[in-house]
């Protein structure tokens, strides 16, 4: 952990149409700020005219200076396109001259500010017809695409928005952080009185990528490693650590920053011996949720031994990098019943980029695991939007989540979720936990069950409702007409102990598939 934080400023531009939106971006960084700006090193600020301080001249103007400092320019648009920021300039609204403004930085060599564009889905019916606002806005679109200088993503949904700009943020961060580390190892003066006669060796400082213990290291194997004479060859503990140092230099097109499992096994074997510095062990972990589901390399060592300092670390890659490395680390967040200690809104915004309709099934199904376990009725919106994406890889988890969570809170409600999902399959296990105690319970709830598409469910309920004496004999008659064979057996025993008696043949007949026409509700 960095003892000082950079500042990343970042200009949010757009019309006055997109208030919510504004807010939602607020919110991504405020998130960001109080989950990683400690770990990172790195905090993000949010610059717009909400925060241009008064003061005399063109407001437009104020605003631009606020822009000048900003390194990171994300632009929205809607159906708006703004109003002029002064009677006698070129510019047609003030967004228009923020953008060419941040383009023309560009193009004088500045190479800031990076600059994200975003546009909202417009109505079918308004873009047939547009007015002249959102004329000025298609245009601007279509010019965007023609000159293929300044690249943009759409968006429907505030859920959808809000993971495209949190993404955005993120990876902007991300690439500063590795910049300015590319930058402090040039900067840093060859130490040749560390070592004697060698070549200049590039070093790394405390407040930069490395601290003292791997600095040291690369110190000491550098004679090693020219093959100096008289200098032995390197052991495979120390190959493996520097695969392990090459790994946490993360750089733009060299995204492959996992240790092998067998040097991870290395290490972990010479681990008493070894003296890494935090950052390794960061990576190590990464590392060790990469080969999770093959469970071929450790991973709880290194957790353990940060301690502390590892904070909301599976959190964190539950929420960045491949799909699988954010299935893994949500996995061991279950596995080691990790809580998420976030506050409401941003437990929400964790469940939008684990839940969220573009984020990988794999993801997805693992984070739905970790709910079934963990999570709580404030989860329940996030996770019956997915149920309801009806996505077959996916149903099953979801399914188990909402009956779990529902369970922690009561039986009844519970079985009122059942009722209302109506699931064609439901996990036996869940079912009798679900029914093991049906003292709780009612009949004429259990009445509604018994008209479930599910057939061992309808089969558990009608055998309550037998044992109770509380299936009468016209509900009975009914089953007799069951799809389920489970399910008539349980009508006719109803029938049989009321006085009904049939032949063999009619008995057979009822419990054979061929007497059913279909379905009875």
């Amino acid at each position: 952990m960095t003892s000082s934080r950079k500042i990343v400023r970042a200009f949010l531009a757009s019309p006055g149409d997109l208030v919510q939106e504004r807010k939602i971006a607020k919110r991504v960084v405020d998130e960001f700020n109080n989950s990683w700006a400690d770990q990172l090193g790195c905090q993000v600020e949010l610059v717009g005219w909400e925060r241009t301080v008064t003061s005399f001249g063109r407001p437009q103007e104020l605003i631009n200076r606020d822009l000048a400092g900003c390194e990171l320019f994300i632009g929205m648009m809607w159906k708006r396109w703004g109003t002029p920021p002064d009677t006698t300039g070129m510019f047609t609204s003030g967004f228009e001259e923020e953008f060419k403004t941040s383009v023309e930085r560009r193009k004088r060599g500045e190479n800031k500010p990076e600059i994200n564009l975003f546009f909202k889905d417009v109505d079918p019916e308004l873009v047939r017809d547009p007015g002249p606002e959102l004329r000025k806005v298609l245009d601007f679109k279509a010019q965007l695409i023609d000159e293929k200088i300044v690249l943009f993503e759409t968006f429907g949904s505030e859920e959808e928005f809000r993971e495209k700009v949190q993404r955005c943020i993120t990876h902007y961060v991300q690439s500063v952080i590795n910049a300015d580390n590319a930058v402090e190892r040039e900067r840093e003066e060859p130490r040749s009185s560390e070592v004697s006669g060698s070549r200049p060796v590039e070093t790394i400082s405390s407040t930069g990528t490395l601290s003292g213990e791997a600095a040291k290291f690369l110190l000491e194997i550098a004679p090693r490693v020219e093959r100096r004479e008289g200098a032995p060859a390197l052991g495979s503990v120390e190959v493996a650590r520097l695969r392990l140092i090459g790994a946490m230099e993360q750089v733009h097109g060299n995204d492959e920053h996992y240790l092998g499992v067998h040097d991870i096994n290395i290490l972990f074997a010479n681990r008493n011996v070894l003296k890494l510095e935090d950052r390794e062990y960061f990576a190590l972990v990464g590392s060790g949720l990469e080969y999770f589901s093959s469970e071929n390399a450790p991973l709880w060592f290194w957790i353990a031994t940060l301690g502390a300092k590892a904070g909301n670390l599976l959190v964190l890659y539950s929420r960045h990098g491949s799909a699988s490395h954010r299935a893994a680390a949500i996995s061991a967040m279950r596995t080691t019943a990790e809580p998420i200690t976030l506050e409401a809104h941003t437990r929400e915004q964790l469940l939008g980029s684990w839940l969220g309709p573009d984020i990988d099934d794999i993801v997805k199904a693992s984070a739905l695991s970790y709910l079934a376990d963990f999570g709580n009725p404030s989860d329940l919106p996030a996770i019956r939007a997915e149920f309801d994406r009806d996505n077959r890889h996916t149903r099953t988890e979801a399914v188990e989540a909402l009956l779990r969570i529902n369970m922690r809170e009561s039986r009844v409600r519970a079985v009122k979720a059942l009722i209302e999902l109506q699931p064609l399959s439901v996990d036996v296990k869940l079912l009798d936990e679900l029914f093991g105690n049906e003292g709780s319970l009612s009949t004429p709830l259990l009445l509604d069950v018994i008209k479930h598409r599910n057939p061992k469910i309808r089969e558990i309920a009608a055998g309550i409702l037998r044992q109770r004496n509380a299936l009468s004999v016209a509900v009975a008659e009914e089953l007799l007409s069951d799809e389920d064979a489970s399910v008539r057996y349980e009508a006719l025993r109803v029938l049989h102990e009321s006085g009904k008696r049939y032949s063999d043949e009619e008995a057979s007949r009822s419990y054979s598939p061929e007497f059913v026409s279909g379905p009875i509700w």
